[in-house]
């Protein structure tokens, strides 16, 4: 469902009777796509963030532009903030993380949602009602237990900081050393922090597993990085992964991810979409990412009036067909962890490349007007 909307968001406004109904039936298509996978979309999602050594130390000025910032890969936060149902946010905002053998690091920009000025009404460390300013909370979870450190850090720069422990919340546990640097502009505004390792009391071993979260308070366009992920429900919360790759760790991930989730789970992960269940990981999830992307593609190709620019984008998408049905059959006959792991990356790859020759042929659309 999210890739529905996200679909709508990337859609140009087009005209013509005649394309607008290929762009129906393209749409009915790829939607029939994920209706033959519904067992995989009826199960609870998973999210992941790969946490990788960052290469130097790093300048905590709210502006994030050290170059060893480049390793991290940036995340959105697409939901709306204590939905059930996927429903998109209605503001832009992504963060990415990483780490070295002293801290941990995060930076994220909130794009201004209004025209109105910043909320910015509260003044005090600590302060329990610091996110009704403009302001992002952040949780981590070191066991993926509920209890959490969590950080709320307003666009002021303010910072409450606390953990939740088994009788409930401890403000006295302060990060004493973290250091937190906020940037407005006129676009938005932007956080830098860092936290030594020895205020969480605990350095994550490569292949480790924590619950992390992000959140943003903006007037009434609240988002999240996971579907109703909250204070209330830290099972829902994402996992930073650490070492350089989930892969690398795939037990451990499995292990910490039932704690929360049980034996039915689907992951959103680097290398794309992975179903688990009782038995454990399948294809489900990631066939049914790429199916829908080919489909759309080739039906937007297929309504080019330029026979020589159709068949070329066909021909790109012939190579990716043939990856998804390699994939459907070794789902079909089953195949180990290994396996799946390594077609799910292809997957991932196919369905970013044939999301690129639908735009690609929307674009030629354009000009053919």
């Amino acid at each position: 469902m999210l890739s529905s909307w996200a679909m709508k968001r990337r859609s140009e406004t087009e005209k013509g009777n005649s394309f607008t109904m290929h762009r129906i039936i393209a749409t009915l298509l790829a939607l029939l796509c994920l209706l033959t996978a519904s067992f995989c979309l009826a199960t609870e999602e998973v999210v992941l963030y790969d946490c990788l050594r960052l290469s130097a130390p790093l300048t905590i000025d709210g502006k994030a532009d050290d170059a060893a910032w480049k390793a991290a890969s940036w995340a959105e936060l697409p939901y709306k903030f204590l939905q059930e149902t996927p429903t998109p946010a209605g503001s832009r905002s992504e963060f990415r993380a990483g780490c070295d053998d002293e801290s941990l690091y995060l930076t994220a920009i909130f794009y201004h949602d209004s025209d109105e000025a910043l909320k910015a009404n509260h003044a005090g460390r600590d302060d329990p009602d610091l996110w009704m300013d403009d302001s992002t909370e952040i949780y981590f979870d070191p066991a993926s237990d509920g209890h959490f450190f969590k950080f709320i850090v307003s666009s002021a720069g303010i910072v409450t900081d606390f953990r939740q422990t088994d009788a409930g919340i401890d403000y006295s546990w302060t990060a004493t050393n973290a250091k937190v640097a906020t940037l407005v502009t006129d676009k938005a505004w932007s956080l830098e922090m860092s936290v030594p390792w020895q205020d969480f009391g605990v350095k994550p071993e490569p292949g480790s597993m924590w619950g992390f979260e992000v959140l943003r308070f903006s007037g009434k366009n609240w988002a999240s990085w996971t579907m109703g992920a909250s204070y209330n429900h830290p099972e829902k919360f994402g996992y930073l992964c650490f070492g350089g790759g989930f892969l690398s760790a795939f037990g451990k991930l499995v292990d910490s991810v039932r704690k929360t989730k049980g034996d039915q789970w689907r992951l959103v992960s680097p290398v794309g979409l992975l179903q688990f269940s009782a038995a454990g990981p399948s294809l489900d999830a990631a066939i049914a990412r790429a199916s829908q992307q080919i489909t759309e593609a080739r039906f937007e190709a297929a309504v080019l009036s330029d026979a020589k620019k159709r068949a070329d984008l066909l021909v790109k998408l012939t190579p990716l067909q043939a990856m998804l049905d390699e994939a459907k059959q070794a789902a079909a006959v089953g195949a180990d962890g290994t396996r799946i792991q390594s077609l799910s990356a292809k997957l991932a790859e196919a369905a970013a490349l044939a999301k690129d020759v639908g735009f690609e042929a929307r674009i030629a659309q354009a000009l053919e007007k």
